[in-house]
């Protein structure tokens, strides 16, 4: 018989980093194993359902949302809510995002299940600490994340690493429609993500402006949107970067930039386990990287690229050394013809799959 399992979070949307991570899960596993259903508590776009396989189940709750209903669903009864939204005879039962999701699965009334939760970023504080013993196993996508659980926890968990499955077959496939951007300005540094505060791309910026002015020649280019965008076109224009940085907005393919540069860029001051750096791996880019979560292992795995510390200084010094010494970049995309593999879906898939059997 097939195993029933069931899948909680909050949105099943574009915009939300999870759900996307949920679909590669979800349609890697097999069908004739497993029967999923997908349970997102909030909003669910019709037209993100159609990235799912037709076998898997959508089991739709309120499906929309607004400004402090998460509050309201909140102060009700956790096992009401369980009843009412999950319920069902399920074998596994799993806990995909932060919150509510977490908080139902820890309080679920089916004995006869198993019980999983996924942390993607880290719950800081650890404000569900009294839920995660409560789980069979809590999976982190960085060991990094493992480490630090078992250790603020006091080993009262039982945690376990699982590194999000990518389906590289569609991101090379994207990777090769051309650009019109060409820059004669090389070495070409590429960042791609929300341009929010924890993403660093002012400081970013900041630290270009110093290279320019200390003599290096080199693009980067800046693809994306968020709150800070208008702020990164204000300081480009008033520092008369525009030769330098090229703010090339929201990209529905930022893989043919990715795959068209020399080194990819995470600038991050948080993370839970950065998909775009090991998306920019899998097309042979390099990556420099702050600090964050999951940083050293992508680096380690790679066996090229860069971390350096959060602060400013330190990303100034690691984007000086490439500009210092540029054959590095030929180097490295020749490790990472063979060492990229390791973060393909053959590998992290085989693991996720493990997991459930």
């Amino acid at each position: 018989m097939k195993k029933r399992i069931v899948f909680v979070l909050n949105n099943l949307q574009y915009a939300d980093g999870v759900a996307k991570v949920l679909v590669e899960l979800c349609n890697f596993l097999d069908e004739n194993l497993f029967d999923i259903t997908i349970i997102p508590i909030y909003r669910c776009d019709p037209d993100f359902i159609k990235l799912l396989k037709p076998t898997i189940h959508i089991q739709k709750t309120l499906g929309f949302y607004f400004r402090g209903l998460d509050k309201i669903v909140n102060a009700l009864p956790i096992r009401f809510l369980y009843q009412k939204i999950v319920g069902g005879n399920y074998d596994i039962e799993v806990a995909f995002q932060y919150g509510l999701a977490t908080r139902m699965i820890a309080n679920s009334t089916n004995r006869n299940a198993k019980h999983y939760a996924w942390m993607h970023g880290y719950d800081e504080g650890l404000t569900l600490r009294n839920e995660y013993p409560k789980f069979d196993k809590v999976f982190c996508v960085s060991k990094f994340n493992e480490e630090r659980l078992r250790k603020e926890s006091n080993g009262a968990v039982n945690v376990e690493c699982c590194y999000n499955i990518i389906d590289e077959s569609k991101i090379l496939e994207a990777s090769k429609e051309k650009i019109s951007e060409v820059s004669s300005r090389k070495p070409v540094f590429v960042a791609v993500g929300r341009q929010t505060p924890e993403k660093g791309f002012l400081r970013l910026v900041d630290v270009v402006n110093r290279l320019k002015k200390d003599g290096y020649v080199f693009t980067l280019w800046l693809i994306g949107d968020g709150v800070e965008h208008q702020q990164l076109v204000d300081k480009v224009n008033s520092e008369q970067l525009e030769d330098t940085v090229k703010l090339l907005g929201i990209q529905s393919n930022p893989h043919k930039f990715t795959s068209k540069a020399d080194v990819f860029i995470c600038s991050s001051f948080s993370e839970g386990y950065s998909t775009a750096c090991a998306e920019a791996i899998l097309q042979g880019i390099p990556v420099i990287s702050t600090a964050v979560s999951g940083a050293q292992e992508i680096i380690n795995d790679s066996q090229c690229g860069i971390v350096c510390q959060l602060d400013d200084n330190s990303l100034y010094e690691a984007l000086k050394y490439v500009l210092d010494n540029p054959e590095i970049i030929h180097e490295w995309k020749k490790i990472l013809e063979t060492t990229k593999l390791k973060f393909g879906s053959a590998e992290r898939g085989k693991r996720a799959s493990d997991i459930f059997i």
